[in-house]
C-alpha cells in the first residue's frame, strides 16, 4: 500500500488535531509534540469530533464528554468501554501522508483505507 497526501505539516499546531475524512469517514491527526498520529475521528460514546480538540499530554479528550484516549494506542482511559482505531501517518517534506489501509500492529482495527481529500493540497 501507497502512502497518501493528509494535509500540510503546519496546518496542524502542536497539541492540536485536524479532522479529516476518509472514505467517507472521519479521521483526526494529532501533533504532538512534532510527531503526527492519526486515529478515528468521532467518539464512539456519542460521535464527538476529536480532530477538534486539543490534547492533554498524550491524551484525546472528547469535547462532547470528556472521554479520554491514549494518542499513540487508541485505548479508553475513562470509565466505561471502547477503543479508537489508529492510522499510520508521517512526514513527508512540508506533507503528512497517511498508509492505505495499513494497520498498526497490536493496535485497534483500521477499518477502510485512507482516501485522503478533504483540504487542497499543493
Amino acid at each position: 500500500p501507497e502512502f497518501r497526501k493528509v494535509a500540510k505539516v503546519d496546518q496542524i499546531p502542536v497539541g492540536h488535531g485536524l479532522p479529516v475524512i476518509a472514505n467517507s469517514k472521519p479521521i483526526a491527526i494529532f501533533n504532538l509534540d512534532g510527531t503526527f498520529h492519526a486515529v478515528q475521528g468521532d467518539c464512539p460514546h456519542q460521535g464527538g469530533a476529536l480532530g477538534e480538540s486539543k490534547l492533554d499530554g498524550t491524551d484525546v479528550v472528547c469535547p462532547l464528554h470528556k472521554w479520554r484516549f491514549d494518542l499513540k494506542t487508541g485505548a479508553y482511559k475513562s470509565v466505561g468501554t471502547g477503543n479508537l482505531r489508529v492510522y499510520e501517518v508521517k512526514v513527508e517534506g512540508d506533507h503528512m501522508v497517511g498508509k492505505d489501509g495499513c494497520p498498526i500492529p497490536g493496535r485497534a482495527e483500521l477499518g477502510s483505507d485512507f482516501v485522503y481529500r478533504p483540504y487542497p493540497i499543493s
